[in-house]
């Protein structure tokens, strides 16, 4: 006879009778009360639990071969299917208790992450939310972009309007990803949010987002009044690195409308406050480009250009890249093979990160690389790059990238 394929309900009955009702009392307990848990440890079992001891159960557990698989270290997980019978034992009261009481355990352990994911499944949305708010920046910089996004719109609209720095947060993932109407929106949303609930610093936060589109899109008259009313917000909070980065990008944004002596005014303010240059400032790599200094220039970033490819930037860096400045000054100094490996090369992370914009950047500076090519078809390639990056810069309604591309 044809077999009939066992249904979950089945299942699920026949853990219930044969195993978990064998079991003594201590362990039905212990499983119900770490059901919740994606991974075993002594250490969260103990504070989840309440008492000590726990390892011992994990090990009889492993050696009972009760759906428990050993992840070394004596840490282990339930197998997949007894985990999701054990969470059907509990209430949704009884599993939003232990998601939140896990949650805390894993604070205590110092692993947010952790936490983060337990505040969430038991809707813990304010505590899940003011996770976020400290971990959105560590991630922006690890170039950890969907994660965050992924987090951020697990929460209900509510809580992000309660907690406006994750809509700045959003508008740097979509900024990042060189989505810039899109990110314009969330920042403007983070703004009007933070003003409502007279929150100065989170204001001043979705300004610079703002600032910083118009920067990555060359726009400086457009982030000039958004630059300078972050500053005025700025005034009087003890948030030194945030004036320290407002100065910076101003002067950055005075570079782009070329004063450059407006420019070196602001850079310098920054170094005041910060006590010291970092050697690895992008700005003052594009000064000493715009004031004709490329042998300085060229020493810098060749030197940092090796450094990351030891240990890669992470975040996308629109027209800063390191590799695509140096292939346009590698270009200026005549030297067409090594500003085409490196247009090349720029072209690739771009693509990797998933950045259009760096891409388009990158086929823009692979044009001027090709034209010092001695081939005879260098105009050919040349003219080719340059059509793909005009063709990007379309899609992404940035007219300013195509300027580069009509030289």
């Amino acid at each position: 006879r044809r077999r009939t394929a066992a249904r979950p309900d089945d299942l699920f009955s026949y853990l219930a009778h044969e195993v978990l009702a064998q079991q003594p009392r201590p362990v039905v307990d212990f499983l119900r009360q770490t059901a919740v848990l994606r991974e075993l440890s002594p250490e969260v079992c103990d504070c989840l639990v309440g008492t000590g001891g726990t390892e011992g159960v994990l090990r009889e557990l492993l050696e009972g071969g009760l759906f428990v698989v050993s992840l070394g270290e004596g840490h282990a997980r339930y197998h997949p299917l007894f985990r999701q019978f054990l969470l059907h034992q509990l209430t949704p009261a009884e599993a939003q208790a232990a998601h939140r009481q896990a949650a805390a355990c894993y604070r205590g352990q110092g692993q947010p992450e952790d936490a983060l994911h337990h505040l969430l499944a038991g809707q813990a949305w304010d505590e899940a939310a003011q996770t976020l708010r400290s971990l959105g920046q560590e991630l922006v910089r690890a170039g950890r972009l969907d994660t965050l996004a992924g987090w951020i719109h697990a929460l209900p609209p509510d809580a992000l309007e309660r907690h406006p720095p994750l809509l700045a947060y959003l508008g740097d993932v979509a900024r990042l990803h060189s989505r810039f109407s899109e990110a314009l929106g969330w920042y403007q949303q983070a703004e009007t949010h933070s003003r409502a609930q007279s929150d100065l610093g989170s204001a001043g936060q979705a300004l610079r987002g703002q600032a910083r589109v118009y920067l990555d899109t060359v726009n400086p008259t457009q982030a000039e009044h958004l630059l300078q009313e972050a500053l005025r917000l700025s005034d009087g909070q003890e948030d030194r690195e945030t004036r320290i980065r407002l100065l910076e990008l101003l002067a950055e944004n005075r570079l782009n409308l070329g004063r450059l002596e407006d420019a070196e005014r602001f850079q310098a303010q920054a170094a005041g406050l910060r006590e010291e240059v970092s050697s690895e400032a992008e700005l003052a790599v594009r000064v000493l480009m715009r004031t004709g200094r490329l042998a300085e220039a060229r020493l810098v970033l060749e030197e940092r250009a090796e450094a990351e490819r030891r240990a890669p930037v992470l975040r996308p860096r629109a027209h800063r890249e390191t590799t695509l400045l140096l292939s346009l000054l590698l270009a200026f100094q005549g030297d067409g093979e090594a500003a085409l490996r490196t247009a090349i090369e720029g072209t690739e992370r771009g693509q990797a990160l998933s950045s259009p914009f760096i891409t388009g950047v990158g086929y823009m500076r692979q044009g001027h690389a090709w034209q010092l090519q001695p081939t005879a078809d260098a105009t050919e390639q040349a003219v080719r790059c340059f059509r793909d990056a005009i063709a990007i810069a379309e899609d992404l309604a940035v007219p300013r990238l195509k300027v580069e591309a009509f030289w």
